[in-house]
């Protein structure tokens, strides 16, 4: 191993879709050290010469290509067949939480990618966890009993989209402390994402696991503007 070789650590990207996800993972492989009775020696290594960083990904990817001459066009130009074959939308952005100097050790902005370095990734989590998603789960179940079948379609629903953007812009964007100016433009790109039609969104998808998902998207907006407005 590294360790026995007297070798440096190395940055560790943890993308579990979960709060704080380097922290977490530090924490499940500080116990299956003590677990496994792997030494305090290694475990010193592991905590002063590694970096455990936490991420956060924003890009919507809806699930695999329901279009067979699509997947077709695409094996012929690739040269193979692919059934893993996935959409995403264009837009993509990728936070890393990391000390000084991590942008050096980990080049990716130089590459071309959409990779943000940070000290706090808190504040990127909240906006989008309490926008994006916010947004999302607050429309999803009443589209979805009122006949509609993925984002694109409730964002050409005039009550659906007044619904979505009296939500987004009145009642969830009011209780975030960040620059207004870049919540305003985060929030249009958001409907602008929404209406992607190249991106089939299913909200049956989105639906998945409902009640934990407004408790962590949903419920600390409505908390809030309770707390700062006395109603809800």
């Amino acid at each position: 191993s590294r360790w026995k070789a007297g070798q440096k650590g190395v940055v560790i990207l943890s993308c579990e879709l979960i709060d704080n996800n380097g922290k977490e993972l530090l924490k499940c492989v500080n116990q299956y050290i003590d677990d496994w009775k792997l030494g305090e020696d290694f475990k010193k290594w592991v905590n002063e010469e590694n970096v455990f960083c936490s991420t956060l990904v924003d890009r919507i990817v809806p699930g695999r290509i329901r279009d067979n001459a699509e997947v077709a066009r695409l094996a012929e130009i690739n040269g193979y067949d692919d059934p893993l074959t996935d959409v995403g939308e264009v837009f993509g952005v990728w936070v890393i939480e990391g000390p000084d100097g991590l942008e050096d050790r980990l080049p990716f902005k130089k590459a071309g990618c959409n990779v943000v370095f940070t000290q706090d990734v808190s504040p990127y989590k909240l906006r989008k966890v309490r926008m994006l998603n916010g947004a999302h789960t607050s429309m999803v179940l009443g589209a979805y009993l009122a006949g509609h079948e993925i984002v694109g379609d409730c964002m050409a629903d005039a009550n659906t989209r007044k619904y979505m953007s009296d939500a987004l812009f009145n009642e969830i964007m009011p209780t975030l402390d960040l620059p207004k100016e870049d919540l305003k433009a985060f929030a249009s790109a958001i409907f602008e994402r929404f209406e992607n039609p190249f991106i089939d969104h299913e909200l049956i998808s989105i639906c998945l696991n409902s009640v934990s998902k407004w408790k962590a998207r949903v419920l600390p907006s409505v908390i809030d503007s309770f707390n700062a407005n006395g109603k809800l």
